[in-house]
């Protein structure tokens, strides 16, 4: 199974008994694991994660927006990725107040990306 795979699905577990915070904690564990470097980026992604969903919010929904965001982050995303319109404002803050932390390669495909979605 690959990574990305493994995720949703243990996203997808954790999300039905209405765990966000574990859902939280499993997509730090995979960027982890797929690069050190990116902790900081990850921990703050999910820094307001509590606020982004509601109780009752779908599992497959929390699951969905997991898998977009470690496809972002491990720089895997592609057309048919995407977020709302604020959740791409958090992804952009959260990317450009860790700027200079960032493997430069990395930060080049996240402006490319944002360039491409009309963020910036």
């Amino acid at each position: 199974m690959k990574p990305l795979e493994k995720l949703y699905s243990d996203v997808l577990r954790e999300a039905r008994h209405a765990d966000v915070n574990a859902c939280a904690r499993l997509f730090v564990s995979a960027v982890v694991s797929y690069d050190r470097t990116l902790e900081d980026l990850a921990n703050d992604l999910i820094s307001d994660i509590e606020t982004r969903f509601s109780h009752g919010t779908e599992a497959q929904t929390i699951a969905d927006y997991f898998a977009n965001l470690y496809s972002f982050v491990t720089a895997q995303f592609d057309s048919s990725c995407d977020f709302t319109e604020a959740d791409w404002q958090n992804v952009y803050a959260s990317v450009t107040a860790l700027e200079e932390e960032l493997p430069i390669e990395l930060l080049q495909t996240y402006l490319s990306v944002f360039l491409e979605r009309g963020i910036i």
